[in-house]
């Protein structure tokens, strides 16, 4: 039986799993540089997964700079950069609630790189929320693990643990989010930064209504912050800054359900008129899978409208919502009816490098003192240009 088999019990998805184990196998040598690996059929036997889950790892090999592809002679391992040691014996873990989004594999990925290359074993946990968090955290410490990453969805729920550990002296690096009252090494994005950057792009766009998009994770730090930096944005416009712009989901702005959007049938006039008068012209949206529920929202009320137009037979009115959003990312976003005019950028890769190259400095005492935060910038991309 082969030794690389996938664990499938590892919350981590498979094609993850083989990258991780091939990726080490390069960087510890067992693979030297301009060797060929298995072929893809050898390495779907191996790990006994399908060759589409091999085809996937070695993509991100090719993406690491690891292997490169020889068209009819397979894949060649590339020659590597002397590797570096943080000098201990470190076992290091990262937690996650759980690992069930691409945005998450992302931090992962980049803190994965770092850590081979100081040779630290890096396990990944999931940690669930609340006490479950608390449970996991003490049992890792229990088994020796010598430092934490910590990418939480109880950052106000935990405060005690953070602080104790703190007290401690434990190395651990918060990530994408902090808590508020408790200060430990933090990396996170310059989260304000984006929201003021977005809502500026749909203010130059001539939008005098803009709202802003949040999620259910009102409470988190990431989110909290990208509504200050809205707010801020419309405040140095002079705008109006107002707590019915800000919701959960389109459905809270417009007040309408997908479920009854066919209601809108009988009431499309003062529908239409309200939007004109009163509705959000432009909106910021905190995240990509917001923006992709707004879109499908928006998309079915413009449908909606369409055909209650047509069945009265009407010629003369715009029955256009006329809504443009930006929003944060961390990966291609697009949106098919409603225009998307502007992308704040988050890579998850270069979060999660910085956070582990962070706590890594941390192991190696090489930067004593106080706890740091560090903000990463998102990219900022206008799509599309400005109306003349």
């Amino acid at each position: 039986m082969s030794v690389h088999k996938v664990d499938p019990s590892n919350p981590l998805p498979r094609y993850y799993q083989v990258y991780v184990s091939l990726e080490g196998r390069i960087r510890q040598g067992e693979i030297r540089p301009g060797e060929p690996l298995p072929s893809e059929r050898q390495l779907a036997v191996d790990y006994g997964v399908s060759r589409i889950t091999i085809v996937k790892s070695l993509d991100m090999l090719v993406q690491d700079d690891l292997i490169e592809r020889r068209h009819g002679r397979g894949n060649y391992v590339l020659g590597q950069p002397e590797t570096e040691d943080c000098g201990l014996d470190c076992r290091v873990a990262f937690c996650v609630p759980e690992p069930s989004e691409s945005y998450i594999f992302a931090i992962v990925r980049g803190a994965t790189r770092v850590a081979m290359r100081h040779r630290i074993d890096l396990q990944v946990v999931e940690t669930g929320d609340g006490e479950d968090e608390v449970e996991q955290v003490h049992r890792l410490r229990e088994r020796g693990v010598d430092g934490l990453i910590l990418f939480s969805r109880s950052t106000y729920l935990n405060q005690d643990t953070y602080r104790d550990l703190l007290q401690q002296g434990y190395p651990f690096v918060m990530v994408d989010r902090y808590s508020p009252e408790v200060h430990p090494d933090v990396v996170v994005f310059d989260d304000e930064g984006a929201g003021y950057e977005l809502t500026n792009a749909l203010i130059r766009r001539g939008h005098r209504r803009v709202a802003m998009l949040t999620g259910t994770e009102t409470f988190t730090t990431s989110v909290q912050d990208r509504v200050r930096g809205y707010r801020r944005a419309l405040e140095e416009c002079g705008l109006p800054c107002e707590d019915r712009w800000v919701g959960a989901e389109m459905e809270d702005l417009l007040g309408i359900s997908s479920d009854h959007v066919d209601d809108l049938k009988e009431r499309y006039v003062d529908f239409l008129d309200e939007m004109r008068t009163q509705g959000p012209t432009g909106v910021v949206v905190a995240n990509n899978y917001l923006a992709e529920r707004a879109n499908a929202l928006l998309t079915k009320i413009q449908i909606a409208l369409m055909q209650a137009v047509i069945e009265d037979q009407v010629t003369d009115i715009d029955y256009s919502l006329d809504i443009e959003l930006a929003s944060v990312t961390h990966r291609p976003l697009r949106l098919d009816v409603i225009p998307l005019v502007a992308l704040a950028w988050q890579s998850g890769e270069v979060l999660g490098e910085r956070a582990m190259e962070m706590l890594v400095e941390r192991l190696q005492r090489s930067v004593p003192g106080a706890p740091r935060v560090e903000y990463v910038p998102m990219e900022i991309r206008e799509l599309i240009p400005l109306p003349q």
